[in-house]
């Protein structure tokens, strides 16, 4: 019997180590418990921050097509308002061109004309400048060559004054058909 209460007694000892462990083991699954609720409660809160960052997301991508369009719609203004402009540029250039230019081109060539004509007009007096030079120079022979007494001075002077004056004139002249012909050049 001693046997029997001697395994009672260690059947006790067993079962108070058991018991340890036992309540070791509850409080195990209890720290365990709360690291998995914790674990859950963390797992809820990013599921939650998840669900608002997808919605977030969502709206952004709304946001940023409704963004989109806007910006099609703009630039598809901006390139009508262009091809206006443009048309409207050439159709004033093209009316500055008619009012402003081509008149101005016929009047240089009516000028460049006139010019011509008085080119010409400046050859002949050059010409007849040069055969009164000529004549001029044979008065001159004929009057060293006549004696006083078979020519009267005082007609002779009177001539020779207006042959004089006449070529001044016409020297005058010519310098101012130049110089209108020069500065017409320079205009050009």
């Amino acid at each position: 019997m001693f046997d029997k209460v001697k395994n009672v007694m260690h059947a006790a000892e067993h079962m108070d180590k058991l018991t340890d462990k036992f309540e070791e083991l509850i409080q195990t699954v209890q720290s365990h418990t709360e690291a998995v609720k914790s674990l859950k409660t963390e797992m809820d809160g990013l599921k939650d921050a998840q669900t608002k960052l997808s919605a977030g997301i969502k709206q952004d991508t709304s946001d940023f097509s409704g963004l989109k369009e806007d910006l099609k719609k703009e630039i598809a203004d901006f390139k009508i308002i262009k091809s206006k402009m443009e048309k409207s540029i050439v159709e004033s250039f093209e009316e500055q061109l008619k009012t402003e230019l081509l008149p101005k081109f016929n009047k240089l060539e009516t000028h460049v004309r006139k010019f011509e004509e008085m080119g010409d007009a400046v050859r002949v007096i050059g010409a007849r400048v040069v055969k009164l030079s000529d004549d001029l120079a044979k008065f001159s022979e004929i009057s060293a060559s006549i004696k006083r007494v078979d020519f009267d001075l005082v007609n002779a002077a009177k001539q020779m004054k207006a042959s004089d004056s006449e070529k001044l004139e016409l020297m005058r002249k010519i310098d101012s058909l130049e110089r209108l012909v020069s500065k017409m050049r320079r205009r050009q």
